[in-house]
Parts: C-alpha cells; structure tokens; sequence
C-alpha cells in the first residue's frame, strides 16, 4: 500500500535552496524563517543542526562581535585550524544546515561555502584561496592562530 506523499509549500527563496541541495550543494536555512525548507530536510533527513557539536561557533554574538563578524571570524580563523572538521565537511554536501538563532546566519552561510568548497576538493581553499597556516609543533599538529580577535577563548590543547 502506498503513502500519500505531504505536499510541502515552500517561499522562492527556499525552493532556490531546496534545488540546490537536491543537486548537492550544503545550504543554510533558519528552522522558523525558513519552515518548509526546514520541514523537507527533516522529511528526508537531509537537516543538519549546525548549533549543536561539532558543528557550533564558540564565539557567541552579541558579546563576542556582530553576527557577519563571528562567520567571518569562523570561517577564516577557526574551521582552517580544525582537521577533525575538515574531515567531516564532504558530508554536509547535499544538506540543510539549519539553525535556531537569529545570530546564526553567518555561520551557516560559512559552513556551507566551506562544505561546498571541499565538495570541489579544494578544502584547503576554505579562505578564498589561501591554505591555512600550520607548523609542526611537539605533537604533530600545531595551528597558527594568527589575527584572530583577542576577545576569542581557545580551547587547551
């Protein structure tokens, strides 16, 4: 017997997003702005949080800067220096990053160019072209952290 399949309505916008996740690409979507892309993802496990780990900016606007700000900083400071994400970016092709806060955006948008880059096999490329910066240090791998803003906390290693 077969399921009626559930119409899904969805803005321009979205369905723009939704063709390009069909055809692989990583998108970003907000769960409330964007429902019906959001509602599709979760239909066909397509949805990716991007606000839980291993996938969340440590930086937290509007204490740590503006949202474009925290992206930029995430994008060209933080996923270059996190092998274990750069491993992990080629499964986010063909998903929604979704995100529940206002401040989110960005990031997403980031992560997804990112995912879209390594799509191509040029990962290295995630800061317009320019590979990031390592040196090795006493354990192998030790990255430079170079120009990120003094308000950010990095973790121990």
């Amino acid at each position: 017997m077969n399921t009626p399949q559930r119409i899904i309505r969805m803005r321009p916008d979205e369905g723009a997003r939704h063709q390009a996740a069909e055809a692989g690409q990583a998108v970003a979507a907000d769960l409330y702005a964007d429902p019906g892309l959001a509602e599709w993802a979760r239909a066909t496990h397509q949805l990716v949080r991007i606000d839980r780990k291993p996938w969340r900016n440590p930086l937290h606007p509007p204490h740590d800067g503006t949202p474009a700000e925290a992206g930029t900083w995430y994008r060209e400071h933080y996923l270059p220096h996190r092998p274990s994400l750069l491993r992990l970016l080629p499964a986010l092709r063909g998903k929604v990053l979704t995100f529940a806060s206002p401040f989110a955006g960005a990031h997403a948008r980031a992560l997804a160019e990112a995912a879209n880059a390594a799509e191509l096999g040029v990962s290295a490329q995630i800061r317009g072209g320019v590979p990031a910066r390592t040196t090795a240090g006493e354990g192998g791998f030790l990255p430079q952290y170079a120009g990120a803003p003094a308000r950010a906390r990095w973790p121990a290693f």
